[in-house]
């Protein structure tokens, strides 16, 4: 796997993909991408803990791992301090280079409005993006948190199988990361919403193949919990 990229993004959306699709990663992988990550996170000043996306200029056309176009500087990065924190945590690598790097992190991002669930812009494909950090991270309180921002979450229902303007296909990806039942409840609420998406033709290229595979996961994440509860 190459982990070589200037790009940041592209970067993280190398290791996303691989965890994504359950491919396995060698300690020497996780190493390369820990130190590259590492190397550019922003050690001190105004924005220290946050991370440059590597390449000279302004980031162009930024997308979340689900192809969701990013248009402001502020969700483009926060989606690179968000994710970067998050995969740091999933490396499995444990150095106190790795440590000091994830509180500076938790710092920043814990005082951004997203961290207690925002619904403004680009602050909604923030917060979904902070509810994968804390699903993938578990830090202290982290079950008591998520608990509060699941519920807040159902009360965007629009009865059509989504969340009002919150990214669908981002939504679905966390979704489909967490074990929690309100997880649960929401993979089932939005099920026939994804079987109606399935449906639909669909191309052939990376993206389409994420947001089917999505797609799949819910409905079959649904069906099963749907027979748990006939169980019980």
């Amino acid at each position: 796997m190459d982990l070589t990229s200037p790009n940041l993004r592209l970067t993280l959306d190398t290791l996303d993909d691989a965890l994504f699709h359950r491919l396995p990663l060698t300690a020497a992988e996780r190493e390369a991408f820990t130190l590259s990550i590492l190397s550019l996170q922003i050690p001190s000043g105004p924005h220290t803990g946050m991370f440059n996306h590597g390449a000279a200029g302004r980031e162009t056309a930024p997308r979340l791992f689900t192809g969701e176009r990013l248009v402001t500087l502020l969700a483009a990065r926060h989606t690179l301090l968000i994710d970067s924190a998050r995969l740091l945590t999933l490396s499995g690598v444990k150095t106190g280079a790795v440590t000091r790097a994830l509180e500076l992190a938790s710092h920043k991002m814990e005082a951004r409005c997203y961290a207690s669930f925002c619904t403004v812009g680009e602050c909604r494909y923030l917060t979904v993006a902070f509810m994968r950090y804390l699903i993938a991270s578990a830090p202290p309180g982290g079950g008591h948190r998520l608990d509060s921002l699941f519920n807040r979450l159902v009360a965007h229902r629009d009865g059509q199988g989504k969340w009002g303007s919150f990214p669908f296909y981002y939504t679905l990806l966390m979704l489909s990361e967490s074990e929690l039942p309100q997880a649960a409840e929401e993979r089932l609420y939005t099920a026939p919403a994804c079987a109606a998406l399935l449906d639909r033709p669909w191309k052939d290229d990376p993206l389409s193949r994420r947001r089917k595979t999505l797609l799949e996961r819910t409905i079959n994440g649904a069906t099963h919990f749907k027979s748990a509860l006939h169980l019980t």
